[in-house]
């Protein structure tokens, strides 16, 4: 019997310059449900706040205005710890770009089209997530749900639709895309905290003494299943293109997800 499962993905990376991310988790809507539920309680656990984003975490603004270092590291490390009981059930995708290599091909008309790395990073993650279904035997059906991002929306539904309905092996995994508000969705949330560890982890800024940060590596310990990473390159991006234009223009239209399982 076909089951459903989500990929929730959300990404990470400054306009124009170094490494562009989409990361996140793919589960089952099951699994999705019972982490909601835990992710919640952590959130409402004293120090309370609403939603968890790890730039504001970081820095110490948004929800974590006011509060200590300490208390932020300690905020954080609760929220992993929701992981520990997921981990066996999750699987982490992600795809990377460097914005030098996005720019050594992608020009002319084309970059008007596809004008950000986003676009391919989306490719990325959908390949892996149904390459994963496919690879493991699942019979499932998936549901991609991505933070907003208004800019990018019309050209990703077009993007994904013109991968279902051009690729009839990956398409009939592929059961909708849609875009949601990341303050209010704990499978975003999560998405947020692995993309920017994985966009640090590239970037490796000199405070990180070029080591993996610590929530990381405990992160990845709660996983039963490798992370699995799509890197990019000139000739990697090149050849994606050259696949999309092969099989044809994509159509105009779109195939949304009704509200999210992980909301």
């Amino acid at each position: 019997m076909t089951h459903a499962m989500t990929f929730y993905g959300d990404e990470s990376g400054s306009h124009g310059k170094g490494t562009f991310v989409i990361a996140g988790y793919l589960a089952t809507a099951h699994n999705w449900e019972r982490f909601k539920a835990d992710w919640n309680t952590a959130l409402s656990e004293e120090p309370r706040i609403t939603h968890f984003h790890r730039g504001h975490n970081y820095h110490g603004d948004g929800v974590f205005e006011g509060w200590d270092e300490p208390t932020r590291q300690a905020k954080l490390n609760r929220m992993i710890r929701v992981f520990e009981r997921f981990g066996a059930h999750i699987v982490e995708l992600s795809s990377t770009i460097e914005w030098n290599e996005y720019r050594a091909v992608v020009h002319g008309p084309l970059a008007k089209e596809l004008s950000n790395p986003y676009y391919f990073c989306l490719h990325g993650v959908m390949s892996l997530a149904v390459d994963w279904v496919r690879k493991t035997g699942e019979d499932a059906d998936i549901s991609f749900v991505f933070d907003y991002q208004f800019e990018h929306q019309a050209e990703a539904v077009r993007q994904y639709t013109h991968i279902k309905q051009r690729f009839p092996q990956i398409g009939k995994h592929m059961s909708g895309i849609c875009f949601m508000d990341d303050e209010k969705v704990a499978g975003l949330q999560a998405a947020d905290l692995i993309a920017w560890q994985i966009r640090r982890d590239y970037v490796k800024p000199p405070e990180d003494d070029d080591e993996i940060r610590p929530e990381l590596e405990l992160l990845r310990a709660t996983y039963k299943h490798d992370a699995l990473s799509n890197k990019s390159n000139a000739l990697g991006i090149a050849r994606l293109i050259t696949k999309i234009e092969g099989a044809g223009t994509p159509r105009r239209g779109s195939d949304l997800c009704p509200g999210g399982i992980g909301g």
